[in-house]
């Protein structure tokens, strides 16, 4: 049971009397210290029927998120074509999820947040959060989750990265993730962080064109001025 336990298994079903008729009660035991659940199938049903109805019941969970994800990333890329902002992005994916959403740039500073930063406490969880990953920021590449201790409080963070023109990501921080509602998943923020990557790469498609337009309006007027001073100074020395 022990080493059942340390196994990424949710639980143990037995039917009885085929083999065993009944559960030894120093495993019960076991099993309740270790929190682990141990299920009675009944004898009017089949193992083969059992495995039936929970592998339905993945499969109409996993179908259901994945019809989540695409709705998530359906109504996000619209958002972006209709020209919501990166701001309004972030906060409607707060509340969509229900969690604080942050996000930081490459270097680590705030480039948007939810509306569930705007409390004082919150304020101080992320100054806390920014620091931390600032700090530290080659760490953080590599991770996809992370836990801080923000006065004497654990709060558990969801990292995804955020891929743009710079050859840094930004990060995209979902905190408290255990407190998701079904049925958002991980696939459905993943998409949602995809639009959001599309949106800061236009965002920094349209500041280099403004930056190249800027360019080509002033290059030809600052060489105009520079001809006619050069003009100037020409006759300015034939007269003299």
């Amino acid at each position: 049971m022990s080493q059942i336990n340390e196994l990424p298994c949710a639980g143990i079903a037995i039917k009885l009397k085929r083999f065993i008729d009944e559960i030894p009660q120093d495993v019960i035991e076991l099993a309740d210290s270790l929190e682990f659940p141990i299920i009675q199938i009944p004898e009017t049903l089949t193992l083969g029927a059992v495995a039936h109805q929970l592998l339905s019941f993945i499969w109409d969970n996993q179908i259901e998120e994945l019809f989540y994800a695409m709705h998530i990333h359906k109504e996000f890329t619209n958002m972006m074509i209709k020209g919501y902002s990166l701001n309004s992005l972030i906060e409607n994916l707060g509340s969509l999820l229900k969690c604080p959403v942050l996000l930081l740039d490459p270097i680590g500073d705030v480039t948007s947040f939810s509306h569930h930063f705007r409390t004082g406490n919150m304020k101080i969880v992320m100054k806390n959060v920014q620091e931390q990953i600032k700090r530290d920021i080659e760490t953080y590449l590599e991770k996809n989750q992370l836990t801080i201790d923000i006065q004497n409080t654990d709060i558990s963070i969801k990292m995804f990265r955020v891929k743009t023109m710079r050859p840094y990501p930004y990060f995209l921080l979902i905190l408290h993730p255990e407190k998701l509602s079904y049925p958002s998943s991980q696939l459905a923020i993943e998409q949602a962080s995809t639009v959001i990557s599309f949106t800061l790469l236009k965002n920094e498609a349209i500041r280099e064109n403004s930056r190249l337009l800027e360019n080509n309006f002033l290059l030809p007027l600052l060489m105009e001025r520079f001809l006619t001073n050069k003009k100037l100074f020409i006759g300015e020395n034939s007269m003299a």
